[in-house]
């Protein structure tokens, strides 16, 4: 009897042993974001690759996550979390972002003056489609190899993409995320149908 006693508080201390130490080394991005204050159910199977805290010029965290479950190259998810943003902070924020963005779209003139009239400029296409959301807004869009915007040439896109910005109790959350540019441009807005804050 006592040996039975025994064996039965052993098995329970092993199982609360390795419940506390999965949940101490959870890599999860959705129980990342869940401590965070944000709910994001479709992203379950994202796998935190970087993690970093910075003070300069806002406090903020950079993730990078990966989700390979996903045909023809998997999920990539890049998040910036800013804390202690007032309303008024975020929007300036995202003021500035959405400038930035913007400008990588904008016809450029010829670099020679023997060009007159040539200007260099980006197809409707490919241009960012800017949408709502309840706590924000985000823009669908292409990107590059290397996830960077402002590709306007079918042979540089790599990655269908959102871009967004949701703000929930003084945090700002940029979320972009990429996917094989051969996806539809609905399976990219589903990610953020359940976003919410907690």
């Amino acid at each position: 009897m006592k040996l039975k006693y025994t064996t039965i508080t052993l098995i329970i201390l092993v199982v609360g042993i390795f419940f506390i130490y999965k949940q101490q080394n959870d890599n999860s991005l959705y129980s990342t974001l869940k401590k965070e204050g944000f709910n994001l159910e479709l992203i379950n199977d994202f796998q935190i690759n970087k993690d970093n805290l910075k003070e300069n010029p806002y406090k903020s965290r950079i993730i990078l996550a990966k989700n390979d479950n996903l045909p023809a190259g998997g999920e990539t998810i890049k998040l910036k979390l800013l804390y202690d943003m007032n309303q008024e902070k975020a929007e300036e924020y995202i003021d500035d972002q959405k400038v930035i963005l913007t400008s990588l779209y904008e016809p450029i003139p010829p670099p020679y003056p023997e060009f007159i009239g040539q200007e260099v400029s980006c197809d409707e296409k490919y241009k960012p489609i800017l949408k709502e959301h309840e706590l924000g807004e985000y823009y669908l869009l292409y990107a590059g190899e290397r996830f960077g915007y402002g590709i306007c040439e079918e042979e540089m896109v790599k990655h269908k993409s959102l871009l967004g910005y949701f703000y929930c109790d003084n945090k700002l959350i940029k979320l972009e995320y990429f996917i094989d540019k051969n996806q539809n441009f609905d399976l990219v807005e589903k990610i953020i149908k359940d976003l919410k804050c907690i």
